[in-house]
This record gives structure tokens, sequence and C-alpha cells, in this order.
């Protein structure tokens, strides 16, 4: 029979016969630009990768592939380690993967994968570089859905379509918010953000109908001192599994890193949740969290114009005709700056009518890396003034994130956003 082992966050091992698959393996330390952290620090340690045979990747965030912690996989080990991961246009995560020297690295089609005798799996992307996986073995079912956002039930009769079951055994899934969800004060921005993902749990639930519930992917901490107001309204996974027990059929479980457990057993979550509760109140600490470095205005000008200059040459003319100037706070310099395709550069805009507040450490990771803008609509580590337009600064570091991933701002581009707002349309 199948054996699931709780590793911590995301990452699950599934076991069946000579097949021991761990699901996005982030063991230790800080993700997302000094963003987040692990709750409860993790059990499953590097030579314990010993024996596993197989290691999937449900996309390319740092909570998921942690490149620190793959590096740290003893390399005799890493050799007989198989890599599995959603085919994508830079294949940046199955190069990376491959210059660590591990056994192979499969790019999964869209068809079902078979890595054992009763043991298969079906990997399917989804939006914004996620995937889902199902997998079967012996007659059990298990779906996987880590951070995919499911916006509607036709995705999610979709999902069914493709996994050709009516029946699934367990569901895992996110449950509770993992970006940027109000300004400091606004408590009830945070809550409903907070609800909206009960919301979405529930909509699943009814949906796939599975027997049990693994709610996951949500085990951390917003650990800087810019973010830390974001943790007074998550769901801890306490609030969840009651929830889950007096409003869904489903059975919810909950696992403390290291747990294990058979899924024809009986499971019983209250040792587990006692350990989460104190675990929430000694480790989510005001006192714990990092500090922002300080950048010059001079280092913030010099990236800045060095962004700039990147994005036109990495994008086409297209871009200029929807890219506005975007006026920016920049909190420890206390003063205003403009972003724009001429240049970045000191501006007179007052701090209430920029479109963006945030230190000059997140401003130039930004800057930095094509990945920087949405590393820090993740890790929340911003204001939004009451009278700016938070879209201006955004669209710059989604071109980015675009080049990030192989693509850019085209005329090609245009047609699919143009495609997706129709098709929203006719829904």
């Amino acid at each position: 029979m199948p054996e699931i082992e709780f590793v911590n966050h995301a990452s699950v091992i599934i076991s069946y016969d000579k097949i021991r698959l761990i699901t996005d393996p982030w063991l230790e330390g800080n993700v997302f630009y000094n963003g987040w952290q692990l709750i409860e620090p993790t059990k499953f340690m590097y030579s314990d990768f010993e024996h596993i045979t197989h290691i999937w990747f449900s996309h390319e965030h740092p909570d998921h592939f942690s490149p620190p912690s793959l590096k740290k996989i003893p390399i005799h080990i890493r050799k007989n380690i198989v890599i599995l991961f959603q085919k994508t246009k830079d294949k940046k995560v199955i190069e990376y993967c491959k210059e660590l020297n591990f056994k192979e690295c499969v790019e999964l089609d869209e068809d079902w994968c078979w890595l054992g005798v009763d043991f298969k799996l079906l990997n399917i992307p989804h939006s914004d570089g996620d995937s889902w996986l199902c997998i079967k073995i012996n007659g059990y079912t298990f779906l996987n859905l880590n951070d995919c956002v499911l916006e509607d039930k036709k995705q999610m009769l979709n999902i069914k379509e493709r996994i050709d079951t009516n029946s699934i055994d367990i569901l895992f899934t996110q449950f509770s918010y993992a970006n940027w969800v109000g300004n400091i004060y606004d408590t009830e921005g945070q809550k409903k953000q907070a609800a909206k993902k009960i919301l979405e749990l529930e909509k699943q639930l009814l949906c796939f109908n599975p027997k049990y519930v693994f709610p996951f992917a949500s085990f951390v901490w917003f650990c800087h001192e810019e973010n830390f107001y974001m943790n007074e309204n998550i769901n801890t996974i306490n609030f969840v599994f009651d929830h889950i027990n007096k409003n869904c059929k489903a059975k919810p479980i909950v696992m403390f890193p290291g747990e294990k457990w058979f899924i024809t057993q009986p499971h019983d979550a209250i040792e587990s949740l006692n350990k989460w509760g104190k675990s929430y109140a000694s480790n989510i600490n005001s006192k714990k969290v990092l500090k922002a470095n300080i950048f010059s205005e001079n280092e913030l000008i010099e990236a800045g114009n060095e962004f700039v200059e990147n994005l036109k040459v990495n994008n086409t003319f297209w871009m200029r005709c929807f890219m506005k100037p975007s006026s920016i706070f920049v909190i420890d310099i206390n003063c205003s700056y403009e972003l724009s395709l001429n240049s970045f550069r000191k501006s007179l805009v007052e701090k209430d009518y920029c479109d963006i507040s945030l230190s000059s450490d997140s401003l130039m990771y930004c800057f930095k890396f094509l990945w920087g803008g949405s590393t820090t609509r993740i890790n929340g580590r911003y204001q939004v003034p009451e009278n700016g337009n938070f879209y201006n600064w955004k669209l710059y570091f989604q071109i980015s994130e675009l080049n990030n991933h192989g693509n850019k701002f085209d005329l090609q581009f245009l047609m699919n956003i143009l495609y997706k707002k129709i098709k929203k349309l006719v829904r």
C-alpha cells in the first residue's frame, strides 16, 4: 500500500514498492529574498535522499524548486536520483539539474508516465509557471494542486477529465495566502484574502470530492521587518482542520514534519495539531525578523537605468504604446523616483501619489534580477500609496518576468492578452 511522509511545506514523499518520490524539497533557509521562512524546521536530512528515487518540482518558485537544498544533496546520492519537471521554453530547471549530475533529468510530456509497476503520474502545466500532478498507484489516486489557482469550476472539471477518474483518494492543496495581501493597517483586506483561500479550498473539495484532503504548501511565515504584519491573519493549520471537519465531507489529514501514514490506516491528527499550535506560537516571532540592506541613491539610479536598457533590448517597440511612467517612493532615502522607458531618475511626486512605496533593498532586487518584481509581489515587502496606480509599476516587472522565461513583449504577446480578455467576456 502507498505510504505518505510529510517533509515540510509542499514537500511529501510518496512511497510504493521500489519507488520513493519526493515533491518540492525546500528543506531550509529563506526564500523570496528574505521574505519567507519555514515555520517548523525540517526533520528530513540530506543524507536521507539516499532512499529517494525521484524528485518532482511543481514549478520554479524557490519554496518548491530550491537550488541551495539540491546542492547540499551529496554528489554520490544525486547520481541515483531522477529529476522530473514539466516542459518549459527556457529549460532552466532541467539544465540546472543536469549540471548537478543527477542520474537523469526528464521533461514530462502531457501524458501518463510510468515510474514502476502500478505507479504512474501525469504532470500538466497550469498558469504562471505552476503545474499539477496526478499519481495513480495500485488503484489509489492522489492529486497534488500545490499553488495552482483554479478560478472557476470549468478548470477543475478539465482536470477531472484529464485524470480520468471520479474517485480521488487524497487531494493536496494550499490553505493560506502566499503573497502581498494589503497594506500594514488593512486588516480587513488581509482577512478577505485569507477567507478567499478557504472558499477556494471548499470549491475544490466540492468538485473533486476526495476521500481525504491534505492541506499543505502554506507552512511558512513572513519573516522580514517589512512584511511581518501579514502573519497576523494567515490561515493556521489548526483553523483549517477545524473548518474542514465542520463544513466539508473530506477527512482532513494533518502531519508534522517527519510523520508517516499508510493510506489504509486510521489517522488521528490531534498530536500533530498540538505540535503545530506550539510551533506557530514560538517560531512566528517578531524578534526573529530579518532587516533590510540599504543602498545609496547613486547605486539605485545606476541599477535602474541598466534595468530600463535591458527592457528595451529584450522587447519590441510595441511595448512603448502601453507603458506609462511609474512613480516610486523609496522609504529609507525618503525620496520619490520616476521609472520610465527613458530612464530611472529622481522625481518630485509626493509619497501618497506614488504607485508603490518600498525600501532601497527591495527596489534594488527588482532591478538586478528579471524575476525581482515577481518575487517582491510574493514576499509583500512593499506598500501601495492611496493615490497611485500600482499597475503602472507592476507592468514593468511583469515584462521582465516574461523575459526571465525566455519570452518577450511583442505582437504575439499582445494577441494572447486580447484572446484571454475575449475568453473571459464570453464566459
